[in-house]
C-alpha cells in the first residue's frame, strides 16, 4: 500500500461553509493540487487523499421549446428530471482533503491546499496536526 506513515506532518483542507461542491469542481481542485505538488516536491514525497465522495445526485428538467412543447412540458408539476451530475454536500468544519508531507515542504503544502480551495465553492482553511 501507500507509505502513509513515513511523513511527519498531516494537514487537512477544512470547509468553512455548508455548500454543495460538484464532482467536476472537486476533480479540478484535486488535479490543481496534485500537479502543483508533483512539480515542486516530486511524486513520492507526499500523500494526498480526498476525504469526500459526491453521493448527492443533481437532476435537471429539460425545458421544451417549439411545436407541441405545451403538451410535452407540463410546467414543474411532478418534475423529477434526469441525473446530470453529482455533488458533495459539506458541513462547516468538515475535512475535505488530507495531505501528508514532511516539515521541510510545509509552505508548499499550504500553497497546494490554498490552490485546492480556490477551485471549490467554499473558503477552506488549513489545519495542521502532527
Amino acid at each position: 500500500g501507500t507509505r502513509t506513515g513515513s511523513f511527519d506532518t498531516v494537514m487537512y483542507a477544512i470547509a468553512r461553509d455548508g455548500v454543495q461542491i460538484r464532482d467536476a469542481a472537486l476533480e479540478a481542485a484535486r488535479i490543481v493540487a496534485t500537479k502543483f505538488l508533483e512539480s515542486k516536491v516530486g511524486t513520492v514525497n507526499y500523500f494526498m487523499k480526498l476525504l469526500v465522495y459526491p453521493h448527492q445526485v443533481i437532476r435537471e428538467k429539460p425545458i421544451a421549446t417549439g411545436a407541441g412543447a405545451d403538451r410535452y412540458s407540463q410546467g414543474m408539476a411532478r418534475a423529477f428530471g434526469k441525473p446530470v451530475t453529482s455533488a458533495v454536500r459539506t458541513s462547516p468544519g468538515q475535512r475535505l482533503l488530507e495531505l501528508r508531507i514532511n516539515k521541510n515542504h510545509l509552505e508548499l503544502a499550504k500553497s497546494a491546499i490554498k490552490k485546492f480551495g480556490l477551485k471549490i465553492s467554499t473558503p477552506v482553511r488549513v489545519e495542521i496536526t502532527q
